[in-house]
């Protein structure tokens, strides 16, 4: 079971908007550099199924600018519309309008997965292993 508080302050992020991808990880920045999502773990965008692009193509030398150009162009200007956050392994799918799904799968037992921030401080964070952590 998710712990409340951290589903209240995800459900605080709904409707944010992408106004920036910072390509390093990368980095999703929402409204303004408080609220972002940083993603260290395999993911993938897709559309109505298909997979539009993902993090081995993403981190790939010789396709990574083409990818990370298709990463902004898909997300740049979408409102987040959902947060699905899998809380036995620290899986979490997130929602754009527009029905582009961005699923994000933690598989390491020593780095942490990915980490999500939101308004008044909240970092929750995707542990080595899967656990969950959170911080107000």
């Amino acid at each position: 079971m998710i712990d409340p508080q951290i589903e209240e302050n995800l459900e605080k992020l709904k409707e944010s908007l992408v106004t920036e991808i910072n390509s390093l990880n990368p980095i999703i920045i929402f409204d303004d550099a408080t609220k972002f999502l940083t993603i260290e773990c395999p993911w993938r965008l897709t559309y109505n199924q298909e997979v539009l692009v993902g993090f081995y193509e993403y981190n790939h030398e010789q396709t990574k600018q083409e990818c990370t150009k298709k990463f902004e162009n898909y997300l740049i200007g979408k409102r987040l519309k959902d947060i699905i956050l899998k809380d036995k392994i620290a899986d979490i799918t997130l929602i754009f309008e527009g029905n582009l799904v961005l699923d994000l799968f933690h598989t390491s037992s020593l780095f942490e997965g990915w980490q999500i921030s939101g308004e008044n401080g909240f970092l929750l964070i995707s542990l080595p292993g899967g656990r969950l952590t959170y911080s107000e």
